[in-house]
């Protein structure tokens, strides 16, 4: 026997959705940030930085 669906169902499902996307957002946002650290920590040239980031951008 099939339940039936919550009143809520879509607005659940767009709570999902905005959590997904925020989450996909920040997890973008978060590279650039952190770019100067990671450049001071491993001694990277601005050369070797920006091939960092590309793959990292390629990646999502």
């Amino acid at each position: 026997m099939l339940k039936e669906p919550s009143r809520f169902y879509r607005w659940e499902l767009l709570f999902l959705l905005f959590c997904a996307y925020f989450l996909h957002q920040a997890d973008r946002a978060i590279f650039g940030v952190l770019l100067p650290s990671i450049k001071s920590e491993l001694g990277l040239s601005d050369t070797q930085l920006g091939l960092t980031a590309v793959f990292g951008w390629l990646r999502n």
